[in-house]
């Protein structure tokens, strides 16, 4: 019996929560509706934040390091894996093998990456 009087009262705890954030949803649309009406949003234009140029910079010493990294890596992997195989140690294997795939992937990311941000930022 007193388990079933929980079981009661997490469901009405439950329920109690769901019509507090059903309410707070409706009274935000409806905010939303009026303001809207009201008045339209003004369109700001972009200004660059202050220091802007320095974080482009870091970006791009960031980008660099991945461009010149990556190849490193496959290189590095390669070796790990012929040296692995070479041995037969299965551990250094895997690690070469890892190290192959991830730079290889992170390649494909940075390749992708820069357009979709270049889609983003166009708009299309």
């Amino acid at each position: 019996m007193g388990k079933l009087i929980g079981r009661q009262h997490s469901v009405c705890r439950h329920a109690a929560r769901g019509v507090t954030v059903l309410m707070a949803t409706v009274t935000m649309l409806a905010a939303l509706a009026w303001s809207a009406s009201a008045d339209q949003v003004p369109d700001f234009t972009p200004v660059a934040p202050p220091g802007g140029n320095e974080l482009l910079k870091i970006g791009g010493f960031l980008k660099w390091i991945a461009i010149f990294g990556c190849p490193a890596a496959f290189f590095g992997g390669l070796i790990c894996l012929g040296a692995g195989r070479l041995v037969d140690h299965r551990g250094a294997h895997r690690i070469g093998v890892a190290l192959m795939l991830s730079a290889v992937g992170v390649a494909i990311l940075i390749g992708a990456g820069v357009a979709l941000l270049n889609a983003f930022v166009s708009g299309t």
